[in-house]
């Protein structure tokens, strides 16, 4: 089974809008098309992240359905201890963390949306793509309907 981490703005964006391309990968793990790898950095970034006030409040966000994400995503993947450093990402350090779970959970391919790591495009063997990108060229999905 494919191994994927994902960056945290896409986990909270697919949380917070639905019909959009973030949350049609999300449904495409929950879907068990690949397994999602997280590092307790990134999980304490997700929660941090999602139970942001104004967050809640922009995005019409439930507490319940914050909650459920949370729960899934830290029981449903598999979970790294994030003690490898890398420094890869230097316009970002704080990027690295993704790196880092990808090397420590044997992944494939790192999901972002984020400048720093999609320059990179790949390290030691890690593919680091868009999230349209990898659904279309890695999951065969038809999405030309989505945001």
């Amino acid at each position: 089974m494919l191994r994927v981490v994902i960056d945290t703005n896409l986990v909270v964006s697919g949380t917070a809008k639905s019909d959009s391309i973030p949350y049609y990968l999300l449904e495409s793990w929950r879907k068990k098309e690949f397994l999602l790898i997280i590092s307790f950095p990134i999980l304490s970034e997700i929660k941090e992240v999602l139970e942001r006030k104004e967050l809640q409040t922009h995005f019409f966000l439930k507490l319940e359905d914050i909650q459920e994400m949370i729960q899934a995503v830290s029981s449903q993947t598999v979970i790294t201890p994030g003690t490898l450093e890398v420094d890869i990402v230097r316009a970002d350090p704080d990027d690295n963390k993704f790196i880092a779970a990808a090397i420590e959970g044997n992944a494939s391919y790192i999901i972002s949306g984020d400048r720093h790591l999609l320059d990179i495009e790949e390290y030691e063997g890690i593919k680091i793509m868009k999230a349209r990108n990898f659904l279309v060229e890695v999951l065969h999905k038809d999405i030309r309907s989505l945001r």
